[in-house]
């Protein structure tokens, strides 16, 4: 059984559905038609404004092997409309079309909306060229072929109409006209040009949506392949929209090769038997067998090969039964998820189903069986629209496993930290700071100059460090005591404690009577004026010393600067300050030297 949200959006797919048929009958109770009949269509008791447009289809007039200044001289015979003239007639040549319709007197503006002809021809009311579709020229290099489907408006106040068709023929192995052609008045014409043109605008902009959105998905989360197959579809679909039914790409790029364009409607489709495959086996991995589709991928890539190197129409047909096989066993494998309740099953079959039900539907419309513009694209984005919701479902299943998993992970990280807290911040504590003085101890000396390196190297700007020794401090300890020597070094701490003053300045006790001073984005200049600051606060203090030179408690202070970059290292920071402090001791102490 589907549980609630399932049965609505199954609901609402299958509400469409019988929209769709239910207008199939509003077509089917319209009356019927007038025929061509020996080239003469008699709408005399047929009113255009009322009844709508009609087919012009029938036994019209042809001419093998004319044009339409010729014709006069050329036998006439009757062929069927849509239809081909392969049975009379070789495919390649050209002919003329001729259709004469009896109309009501009166002034009116008529429209053609012309669908498939073979490779070029000319449209004519009377002697007057209307359209020109394609390159039309009995010259086979000269001749040049337009899939465009033209609408055509002119007025007429006559009671009878003359149509002529000019056309020829060099490529096209079953030539004549595929569809019926559509005539009535200017307005309700242009509303089937509109239906088309709005319905297929509709879709590309959903689609597209789609596609931009899926892909997103993607970029963030490269695991869910389902949301890159999407939105790969969706683009394919587009593509295929814009090669088909009205050509958008040749009637907005004219002078794009028709071959061309017609061997990518023909992979458009051939690429979605795999794309669906691949989507099936995604999200219904268990019971979409993986030999399956390999056999699909690489039957599809082997028709593409052969296709490309030999275009037959016998292909096309044979790839036609392999995609149609494909679709009943992707059936079959819905069938198989909705029997074992896997998630998104019931919307995905409903999607499904909608889809190859507005397929059906345009393979009717083509065959002329039902009169509607192309509607799989709209049955199309339904079934995008179900896999999304099915997609939604699994990421917010996954978000809320997520959310329960970090919920207890949560509760058990509180309850375990809440012990431990009061002891991490008392060992934390005491791992860096030096027992003696209250100040950094070399171990976080350390390790504040490793960050600061790394956020000097990645700025590049200068890190300065000083290496201050208290002078005599042994003759110190030998004349106080040790007791002494350790007040000594509080009282220095105090007056570099307090001349340091910015965030990222580190004073440190490196050993003995050694202490550090780190500052961070400090020039040489700028430390050098520090240090000597510092040196001359200590002095001004006049902490005695009998053992020293000047009677008073001084420091020796080593300076150096330097930018990090990757061919140094933060050793040779303190190298060089090491020796800059070697140097000022050597040179007599109580000083400060920059190196």
């Amino acid at each position: 059984m589907l549980n609630q949200p399932y049965k609505s959006y199954c609901q609402a797919l299958m509400s469409l559905v019988l929209l769709l048929l239910f207008s199939s009958c509003a077509t089917q109770v319209a009356p019927p038609q007038p025929k061509v009949i020996q080239g003469i269509l008699d709408l005399r008791n047929w009113d255009l404004a009322r009844d709508g447009p009609v087919r012009l289809d029938g036994d019209w007039a042809f001419y093998w092997d004319a044009s339409r200044s010729s014709i006069t001289q050329t036998k006439s015979e009757f062929i069927r409309v849509p239809g081909t003239w392969l049975s009379n007639h070789p495919a390649r040549g050209k002919a003329v079309y001729h259709v004469r319709i009896l109309s009501k007197p009166g002034n009116f503006l008529y429209g053609m909306k012309i669908y498939e002809f073979p490779q070029s021809y000319r449209l004519y009311l009377g002697n007057q060229q209307l359209l020109e579709n394609g390159k039309y020229s009995e010259t086979p290099e000269l001749n040049k072929r337009s899939l465009v489907r033209p609408y055509v408006v002119f007025a007429n106040s006559s009671a009878s109409i003359n149509i002529f068709i000019e056309v020829v023929n060099n490529d096209e192995d079953e030539p004549g006209p595929r569809r019926s052609i559509i005539f009535g008045l200017e307005s309700d014409v242009r509303k089937v040009q509109d239906n088309q043109l709005i319905s297929d605008t509709l879709v590309i902009g959903v689609l597209l949506i789609m596609a931009l959105y899926h892909l997103g998905l993607y970029l963030q989360r490269r695991r869910e392949m389902g949301s890159l197959l999407f939105g790969l579809l969706c683009l394919v679909m587009i593509f295929r929209i814009a090669v088909t039914e009205e050509h958008y790409l040749m009637k907005y790029f004219p002078h794009f090769p028709a071959h061309l364009e017609h061997t990518f409607d023909t992979f458009s489709f051939f690429v979605l038997a795999p794309v669906f495959a691949w989507i099936f086996s995604y999200f219904f991995e268990q019971d979409f067998q993986k030999w399956a589709l390999k056999a699909i991928s690489g039957i599809f890539i082997v028709f593409s090969i052969i296709y490309l190197l030999i275009p037959a129409p016998f292909l096309f047909n044979f790839y036609l039964l392999f995609t149609l096989v494909i679709g009943i066993y992707l059936l079959s494998v819905l069938y198989l998820g909705v029997k074992r309740r896997r998630s998104g099953s019931g919307v995905f079959l409903a999607g499904f189903l909608l889809f190859v039900a507005t397929t059906i539907w345009d393979i009717l419309s083509y065959s002329n069986i039902v009169r509607t513009i192309y509607v799989s694209q709209i049955g199309f984005v339904g079934f995008i629209f179900a896999q999304a919701y099915v997609l939604s479902m699994r990421f917010n299943q996954a978000l809320f496993t997520s959310e329960q998993l970090t919920h207890n992970l949560e509760n058990l990280v509180t309850e375990r930290t809440f012990a431990l807290e009061e002891s991490n911040r008392k060992l934390a504590a005491l791992n860096i700071t030096d027992a003696l003085t209250g100040i950094a101890n070399r171990r976080h000396f350390d390790d504040m100059l490793q960050l600061e390196w790394s956020r000097g190297l990645r700025n590049q700007r200068p890190l300065a460090l000083l290496m201050l020794d208290v002078d005599h401090f042994k003759n110190y300890n030998n004349c106080y005591g040790h007791q002494a020597g350790d007040t000594c070094l509080q009282n220095v701490t105090q007056i570099l404690s307090g001349t340091v003053h910015r965030a990222g300045d580190t004073v440190a006790r490196y050993g003995g009577e050694e202490f550090v001073i780190l500052l961070p984005e400090c020039s040489s200049q700028e430390a050098f004026a520090f240090a000597e600051k510092v040196r001359q606060k200590i002095e001004r203090t006049s902490l005695p010393h009998e053992k020293s030179g000047t009677g008073i408690v001084s420091v020796s202070v080593g300076v150096h600067s330097m930018i990090p970059s990757e061919t140094s290292s933060s050793s040779e920071l303190i190298k060089t300050s090491d020796e800059a402090l070697y140097k000022a001791k050597s040179e007599g102490r109580n000083r400060v030297v920059l190196a």
